[in-house]
């Protein structure tokens, strides 16, 4: 990629942000996530840095006017990355590197608390920000989620047993199943933050809900992980079915392309671009898998 031509979509997504009003938040909304679409993660990354570093995260949680259209575009951008691959990178990456004119972004014992209340998260979604940031490569955020973590995840899996469904528009709305994954990953691999019989209890509620005949792919490591015989079967299963269709899918385009198309990380990252993968989701990835497997 030309990195003058990134550059100045860089500046342009800078420009176009700061300047969101009522007259040109369509507009400018329109001509962003077109950059986004076109440049790929790095465009991405700087998108979800400008809004973070735009935005008073210090008040109660009602917008003032002046940073009340960026609030907007962040809730609406922010409820589709928590559900991909990038959620951890862009948002470590938006809350670690603030532009010098954030004042109210930093570690502090309210961090999430304070983000949550401006972009209106759920109870799971709070979580999911808590581990993205626990992965963060500053040790004073990285503090921070842990402590929310201890705090928090605990009420959040004994609220999860004891209501179920029934009020899971509390705790779980607007929730997809690749966050419900993602959380589920951290608390089976995390163990000192669950006792051992609140996290037994947990894993049969959620093996209740997803029997082994009816778990998801990606969701089969996490809840049925001795059964790694049945894991390899269902994938390759579910490629086969993919393969079936008429539209071609990415592990489709890389068979074709042949090893050179993940020669080195530049290469992989070109394909992805040129073929409109701005990111790739952990089904995707376990069909490549499957692919390589079998083209070996």
């Amino acid at each position: 990629m030309n990195i003058d031509s990134l550059s100045l979509a860089l500046s342009q997504v800078s420009y176009l942000v700061a300047n969101l009003n009522k007259k040109t938040y369509k507009q400018n909304t329109s001509e962003i996530l077109s950059i986004v679409e076109k440049h790929g993660v790095e465009a991405e990354r700087h998108l979800f840095r400008c809004l973070f570093s735009s935005i008073d995260f210090g008040g109660d949680g009602k917008s003032s006017g002046k940073d009340y259209h960026q609030t907007q575009l962040l809730v609406q951008e922010l409820n589709s990355l928590i559900s991909r691959q990038n959620f951890v990178t862009a948002i470590c990456n938006a809350v670690e590197n603030p532009f010098s004119n954030q004042k109210s972004l930093f570690p502090s014992s309210t961090l999430i608390q304070n983000i949550s209340k401006v972009v209106h998260l759920s109870k799971a979604q709070e979580i999911a920000l808590a581990v993205a940031l626990q992965q963060s490569s500053s040790d004073s955020i990285k503090k921070c989620a842990s402590s929310f973590l201890e705090n928090k995840l605990p009420d959040f899996v004994q609220y999860q047993l004891e209501h179920g469904k029934k009020n899971s528009e509390d705790a779980q709305s607007s929730v997809t199943t690749e966050v419900f994954h993602f959380v589920l990953t951290h608390i089976f691999q995390s163990n000192s933050l669950l006792s051992a019989e609140l996290q037994s209890s947990l894993l049969s509620s959620v093996r209740k809900e997803y029997p082994l005949d009816k778990c998801p792919a990606y969701l089969l490591p996490v809840l049925y992980g001795e059964k790694e015989d049945i894991h390899m079967e269902r994938i390759l299963s579910d490629s086969a079915s993919m393969a079936s269709l008429m539209v071609p899918t990415l592990a489709d385009i890389l068979r074709e392309l042949g090893y050179a198309s993940c020669a080195s990380v530049e290469e992989c990252r070109r394909t992805l671009q040129q073929y409109k993968y701005r990111t790739v989701t952990s089904m995707q990835a376990a069909y490549v898998l499957s692919m390589m497997s079998q083209s070996t």
